[in-house]
């Protein structure tokens, strides 16, 4: 039916609008949080969506790491000249990025994780970010996606995320784990949540050696 096809459609962008809207107040938050870091890693930084907002403050030095070169082309490639001359890009993975210890004050890391990547390669994530920072982490955790109609308009399917559901853990055994590899919690911010569980922290580093 032409005419409901066309309503999916305008909801579906209404909703990416607004979801896209939305992401940007929650960094600017977060950052700000953060103290407004001076030097900043973005990791994985994708196509590079988050320079914009990263490059807002002159005195910002902006790291970009991702596994995907053809990401960080596009990245390059999508952003104004005056953005990504501020950004220094690198190819590396999430568990072993090539920068010094404490090279960075801050690490924004908005790709999700997800509960089901496996507790693992999140913690591998975590210990290296926690070698890489001076000072602070922006994570965005997402535990859980609610079925129903907002998922089939978003594309979902019904019983992937009902099965991504049920391996879920909660927010308070990631919280267990932020401490593990060194990270306590200074705030949350949640994203849209009628929608699906969505946390971005604002984790502080332990001054404290982890083993």
């Amino acid at each position: 039916m032409p005419g409901c096809r066309r309503l999916k459609l305008m909801t579906a962008g209404f909703l990416q609008a607004t979801s896209s809207f939305w992401d940007r107040l929650i960094i600017r938050r977060a950052l700000l949080l953060a103290g407004d870091p001076k030097f900043v890693l973005d990791s994985p930084c994708g196509d590079g969506q988050l320079w914009p907002i990263l490059a807002e403050k002159a005195y910002r030095r902006i790291y970009a790491a991702d596994d995907s070169s053809e990401k960080l082309v596009r990245g390059w490639n999508k952003n104004a000249s005056k953005v990504v001359e501020r950004v220094r890009t690198f190819h590396s993975s999430g568990c072993a990025i090539d920068l010094p210890d404490e090279s960075v004050d801050c690490i924004i890391s908005m790709q999700p994780f997800h509960s089901h990547f496996g507790r693992l390669t999140n913690s591998r994530r975590l210990l290296e970010f926690y070698r890489i920072t001076r000072d602070s982490l922006i994570l965005a955790v997402e535990i859980e996606r609610k079925p129903g109609f907002f998922n089939q308009i978003r594309g979902l399917d019904r019983s992937k995320g009902n099965a991504d559901a049920s391996k879920s853990i909660s927010f308070s055994q990631i919280e267990d784990g932020f401490l593990l590899a060194g990270f306590t919690v200074q705030k949350f911010i949640v994203r849209l949540p009628p929608f699906y569980m969505h946390r971005t922290y604002i984790l502080r580093k332990c001054k404290t050696e982890i083993k």
